[in-house]
């Protein structure tokens, strides 16, 4: 009996000293979306991609800041047909800045890339109608 103690309680001091040396996990969401907004920062860790079809959404939201969900950024692609560059304001492609529920900026010109499809992940860039310039993008959506 005191050798199967011995085995069990070596057995747990393995394993724990295995865990102690392992990296710790992250608890935040690997999903993100950055850019930069007329200068300023975005970043929101709630960022979906939702296919239907050869169409393509993506949404960079805030969650639990505000009831409205402001501010957010939304892109759509049609066409959608994996990794590669698409024009926004060419095909239907368009992208949006929505900064509250009452100032929503479209874009007129920019680029919406995918670099990788599992997760969906890319960066962007787009000036809207409104002169509002959204640079730097990045994102990695589920």
């Amino acid at each position: 009996m005191k050798s199967i103690l011995k085995l069990a309680f070596a057995g747990i001091l393995a394993v724990a000293s295995l865990n102690s040396c392992s990296k710790k996990s992250s608890t935040t969401s690997s999903r993100h979306m950055d850019a930069t907004v007329n200068g300023g920062g975005f970043h929101v860790v709630n960022c979906t991609a939702t296919q239907n079809g050869t169409q393509l959404q993506i949404t960079g939201l805030q969650p639990n800041v505000a009831v409205d969900g402001m501010p957010n950024i939304s892109m759509n692609i049609v066409n959608y047909t994996g990794a590669g560059t698409y024009t926004i304001a060419s095909g239907g492609t368009s992208a949006n800045y929505l900064g509250s529920m009452v100032s929503s900026s479209i874009a007129v010109s920019g680029t919406i890339n995918i670099t990788a499809v599992n997760p969906i992940t890319g960066t962007f860039s787009f000036t809207c109608n409104d002169g509002t310039k959204v640079t730097n993008g990045n994102f990695v959506a589920q």
